[in-house]
């Protein structure tokens, strides 16, 4: 939890600091922003079995000479694979989730109704955002 969590803090205070400087948003739309780029888990499942695979494709190639050796890189693979899945569990439904309550709260569309604002939030959430 702790590298997911400092990993969270690190990708968020990029997001801020990158905000703050290059648009005119308020302390809102940054915070969203931020809460916007948690991952959801996107590249995760895209790596996750990666390591796995080379692993196993070492070995049946027979690179590993010593099985102690190819024990220890298979539990590695396996250790990256649960954190990988851990990761989509804890932080896919937690974002969406947080961007669905805060986006409406933290986010005004300047002179728009309510009805698009939200419905511009819905959008952003399932990946469909298009800027207004």
């Amino acid at each position: 939890i702790a590298v997911i969590l400092l990993g969270l803090v690190g990708r968020g205070a990029a997001m801020v600091g990158v905000c703050r400087m290059a648009t005119k948003w308020d302390r809102w739309a940054t915070a969203f922003a931020a809460l916007a780029w948690v991952p959801k888990a996107t590249v995760q499942a895209a790596l996750a079995a990666a390591p796995t695979a080379l692993v196993a494709s070492s070995a049946g190639k027979g690179k590993y000479k010593d099985p102690e050796f190819a024990q220890e890189q298979a539990d590695r693979a396996l250790a990256f694979l649960i954190i990988c899945i851990f990761s989509i569990v804890v932080t896919a439904p937690t974002a969406a989730t947080a961007m669905t309550i805060f986006g409406p709260r933290w986010l005004v569309k300047a002179g728009g109704d309510e009805d698009a604002q939200h419905e511009l939030v819905s959008k952003a959430v399932t990946g469909l955002a298009v800027k207004p």
